[in-house]
């Protein structure tokens, strides 16, 4: 039973009164969990590997922080955290107060997930502020970049399975590489598996000579 505070309004009460609580379990959305959690768990052995040092380490593990366990001999992953981020993948509670049937009371709640999602990525995944513009064609142009960088992106996730941040973390290891060759100065791309593994699903050429030009 929900207890009411004495200063609520009448209709605050009713509408506390009539709250519902919906436990919701999804299938697709508990294999794109836990494929998440797996790619954040190998971001973060990379990262430990990379970065020996905890200070380092720490500066760098950015939003995956949870993930980690820092000790004294070192750091390793967060069993504790990961086990339950597990059993809770897939699942998930709504709150309500309407009078909706408990499928279209779910149905919105995926559409306002989805919504709010996007809305997030654009916002800090994409950057779409601050905007350094002065002239109104110039924002315009910057605000439909980044929408379009939201529709590219989730057509990779349809295509993939695949959240877009957890294949920036594997594409960010596609690093170019300057090597001079007589008088030539050639880029070539450095080797990742796993940045040709997202690649090969989409039906990208994995770049290998991007850019040649005379030194």
């Amino acid at each position: 039973m929900d207890i009411v505070d004495k200063g609520t309004t009448e209709e605050e009460s009713n509408l506390k009164r009539k709250r519902r609580y919906i436990a919701v379990y999804n299938r697709n959305r508990e294999g794109l969990d836990l494929r998440d959690i797996d790619d954040k768990i190998e971001a973060v052995k990379r990262k430990i590997d990379e970065h020996p040092n905890m200070s380092d380490l720490k500066k760098s593990i950015g939003e995956l922080k949870s993930f980690v366990k820092f000790t004294k001999d070192g750091a390793v992953l967060n069993e504790k955290h990961i086990g339950m981020m597990r059993k809770l993948a897939g699942r998930f509670l709504i709150i309500t107060n309407t009078d909706l049937k408990e499928r279209d009371a779910v149905s919105a709640y995926k559409e306002q997930w989805e919504i709010e999602r996007s809305f997030r990525t654009i916002k800090s995944f994409l950057e779409i502020r601050p905007v350094f513009h002065r002239k109104s064609e110039r924002i315009e142009a910057h605000v439909f970049v980044c929408v379009l960088s939201l529709l590219l992106s989730r057509i990779m996730e349809k295509q993939t399975g695949r959240t877009i941040e957890s294949m920036t973390r594997d594409l960010d290891y596609l690093d170019v590489v300057p090597i001079h060759v007589e008088d030539r100065l050639v880029f070539v791309s450095s080797d990742s598996s796993r940045a040709a593994g997202i690649l090969k699903i989409l039906g990208v050429p994995y770049p290998r000579i991007l850019e040649s030009a005379h030194t």
